[in-house]
């Protein structure tokens, strides 16, 4: 499991080892790879820099070309805030790879956010799971329908703390569950 950790908490130190060297990956099973929000953002046309090159190590080291369904997963990636990571405008494309083509490497990409409307869109129409808590407002629903391609939603904005909705590829929308 590798946690790509853009906000510098400390909410996954203890779970792997801590680095911000993007070679960490390599190297050790669970990590949790610290990665300061300017090395998202920052011009890097040949993919030399430390962002480029963790999520290349990523799909091509961790993940598997062999990888079949029903294998277990090469690896898990666990994005800690989409909305700094996945930006809806300039995403960078080892996110944009890992999104689209992670799957058929064994790489299961997760990812949390509390503003959907900030997020790669293709995070949320490619995503097998969706784990949807209490919406703020309707701009927010407005943005998540329209990445699931005009699927309705269920009635999130009612939804007290702790409850969820789950929807499934293919299966739609369940619940409300609760936490």
């Amino acid at each position: 499991m590798v946690v790509i950790d853009a906000k510098w908490t400390s909410d996954f130190d203890g779970y792997g080892v801590v680095s911000h060297e993007p070679e960490a990956i390599l190297y050790h099973p669970r990590v949790v790879w610290k990665v300061r929000p300017g090395q998202i953002r920052a011009r890097d046309p040949l993919g030399r820099g430390p962002f480029a090159r963790g999520l290349r190590y990523l799909f091509e080291q961790r993940g598997d070309p062999r990888w079949r369904p029903g294998q277990p997963g090469a690896v898990t990636v666990l994005v800690d805030e989409l909305a700094l990571v996945a930006p809806v405008a300039h995403v960078h494309e080892g996110i944009e790879m890992l999104i689209l083509a992670g799957r058929g490497r064994g790489i299961g990409v997760w990812g949390g956010s509390q503003e959907p409307y900030k997020v790669y869109s293709a995070a949320f129409s490619q995503a097998i799971h969706i784990f949807a808590f209490h919406l703020a407002n309707r701009m927010h629903r407005a943005k998540l329908e329209s990445d699931l391609e005009g699927e309705s939603l269920p009635p999130l904005e009612s939804l007290p703390p702790r409850q969820f909705f789950h929807h499934q590829q293919g299966a739609g929308w369940s619940g409300p569950w609760e936490l």
